[in-house]
C-alpha cells in the first residue's frame, strides 16, 4: 500500500521490439498458441523507487483458452530457464503457478483468466498475495 506504480505498455510488434522480450522465443511461444504477434497486448507495472521489489503485469493474447495459455507458458518457461522449480499456490484469492528461478530465488507468479495471463514478480508469497489480491 501507499507505492505509486509506474505503467508501461505496448501492442503488436511493438512489444516484441519494445519489451527486451527474445523474439524467437515469443515468436515460437505464439506459434504454439497458433498467435501472431498482432494478437498482443502487454502492460507492466513497477515501483521505480524500489520498495516493491518486483512487478504486476497482464499478458493478453487474444482469442486464446485460459488453459492451453497457461499449460504452454508454463512448458516454456521450463524450457528457457533450466532449473526452473514449478508448483502450484493459493495467494492472494488466486490459484496460481509459482516459478521459481534456481540460480537466483527469483519468483514468478502466473494464473490465466480469459486469454490474459496476469503474472507477479515478488521477493516473497506475502509480498506477491498482496499484488494478486488486487488483480482480476
Amino acid at each position: 500500500g501507499g507505492t505509486t506504480m509506474q505503467k508501461a505498455s505496448f501492442q503488436g510488434a511493438s512489444f516484441l521490439q519494445g519489451a527486451g522480450t527474445n523474439t524467437k522465443q515469443f515468436t515460437d511461444f505464439l506459434g504454439l498458441l497458433g498467435k501472431s504477434p498482432s494478437d498482443v497486448s502487454f502492460a507492466i507495472e513497477f515501483d521505480p523507487t524500489g520498495k516493491f521489489e518486483g512487478g504486476v503485469g497482464a499478458l493478453r493474447i487474444a482469442g486464446t483458452d485460459q488453459n492451453q495459455l497457461m499449460t504452454v507458458f508454463t512448458n516454456a518457461a521450463k524450457q528457457s530457464q533450466a532449473g526452473t522449480q514449478v508448483s502450484q499456490a493459493n495467494l492472494g484469492g488466486k490459484s496460481v503457478t509459482k516459478f521459481v528461478d534456481s540460480s537466483s530465488g527469483s519468483a514468478e507468479y502466473a494464473y490465466a483468466k480469459g486469454d490474459i495471463l496476469f503474472f507477479v514478480t515478488a521477493k516473497d508469497d506475502a509480498t506477491a498475495g498482496t499484488a494478486l489480491s488486487a488483480l482480476p
